[in-house]
């Protein structure tokens, strides 16, 4: 799971990322069978995020790019834990 995102102008890139907020609140990215499973692919997105952010913005700004900072934020939630959208009305 993604945290939420708010705009933030006096950060790198416009957006504060808002890892302390409710679960409630953080946007589902993707279903794993296992907890291994979604660690496994949350390294696997941080290293793949950092390599593009690297080639897109050179070594010293990767750290600010939006989707590092999400990948690196993620959170593996037991799908009990999870609500979906419907049910947060």
């Amino acid at each position: 799971m993604y945290p939420p995102q708010v705009e933030d102008p006096a950060l790198p890139k416009g957006q504060r990322l808002l890892p302390e907020a409710p679960l409630a609140d953080w946007r589902e990215q993707a279903a794993f069978p296992s907890e291994e499973a979604c660690t496994e692919a949350k390294r696997t997105d941080i290293n793949r995020s950092i390599d593009h952010a690297r080639a897109e913005s050179g070594e010293a700004n990767a750290k600010y790019d939006l989707a590092v900072r999400r990948a690196v934020h993620a959170r593996c939630v037991p799908a009990a834990e999870v609500r979906s959208p419907a049910s947060r009305d």
